[in-house]
């Protein structure tokens, strides 16, 4: 006979991090990465760190990273998760997705559902834009919630009050800060980290800053912009004349790049495809 509260009480206690961490090596992905990136981000939460970021370079993973954070602060106890997104509704419905894509648990929900809810004591993982309406609405609901985490995507763009040196707070930045109010903690998640910096947003201490490295795998600048342009390339490179700007270089450069991209979306043997 099938013992079903053990078998619930098996599934609740799997660890949502590790269950997501196995299921990225199984589909081949390197995660020493993000293991290590996340590693140091619970240490700062645990030691008290209220407001930090987490920088890396364009392209390198970091949706995937803010997947396997949450994860782990779920793990760890966290009731509430908010994740920020730039003022998009396909960027949101976008990274929503790929959020519940991964199977985590809870399942992630926007914040329009989360409206009017008694939060009580269960898990949330809530999606908002960062549009000042949203905020509006999302703070509403949350009023009077303790131990919010909230991580913000491209935490460069809209976050960092722009009136600092007035004394005024942006509106954004003033409806980010009431979601933090009580013992809310913020982790910035950007590739160019910059602006928070200079502007100390929501206090964070560059001390407690973290380094996401790309994978293995990754082509950023290093490859595209090397400081030694004769070093070997790891692409076609053709010079141009300094004179002369001829359309055909921009629309065989274009070509070039849709027939790669096909035929690596058409060849199932790669792992990641592209766009």
């Amino acid at each position: 006979m099938l013992d079903f509260q053990s078998i619930v009480k098996e599934i609740d206690n799997k660890s949502e991090y590790d269950k997501r961490i196995n299921a990225l090596k199984q589909k081949g992905f390197q995660t020493n990465h993000i293991e290590n990136t996340v590693k140091e981000c619970i240490n700062n939460v645990k030691s008290g760190v209220k407001s930090f970021v987490i920088y890396g370079e364009p392209q390198c993973g970091k949706t995937e990273l803010m997947i396997a954070i949450t994860a782990k602060l779920i793990d760890e106890g966290k009731k509430i998760i908010v994740i920020l997104l730039n003022d998009d509704t396909d960027l949101l419905n976008q990274n929503l997705q790929r959020f519940r894509d991964s199977s985590i648990n809870p399942t992630p929900l926007n914040y329009t559902t989360v409206l009017g809810e008694n939060i009580g004591v269960r898990n949330w993982i809530i999606f908002c834009k960062k549009n000042i309406n949203d905020l509006k609405k999302l703070n509403n609901s949350l009023d009077r919630i303790y131990g919010k985490i909230v991580i913000d995507d491209e935490g460069d763009y809209a976050s960092p009050n722009g009136k600092v040196n007035k004394e005024l707070k942006t509106r954004i930045n003033e409806q980010i800060d009431k979601l933090l109010r009580y013992d809310g903690t913020y982790i910035g998640v950007t590739a160019t980290p910059a602006r928070l910096d200079l502007n100390n947003t929501f206090d964070n201490l560059t001390e407690k800053w973290i380094r996401f490295e790309p994978h293995d795998q990754y082509a950023g600048k290093e490859i595209f912009f090397p400081i030694d342009i004769h070093s070997r390339l790891k692409y076609s490179l053709r010079k141009l004349s300094k004179s002369g700007d001829k359309p055909e270089y921009l629309r065989t450069a274009i070509a070039n790049f849709i027939v790669n991209t096909s035929i690596l979306n058409i060849d199932n043997s790669t792992v990641e495809k592209y766009s």
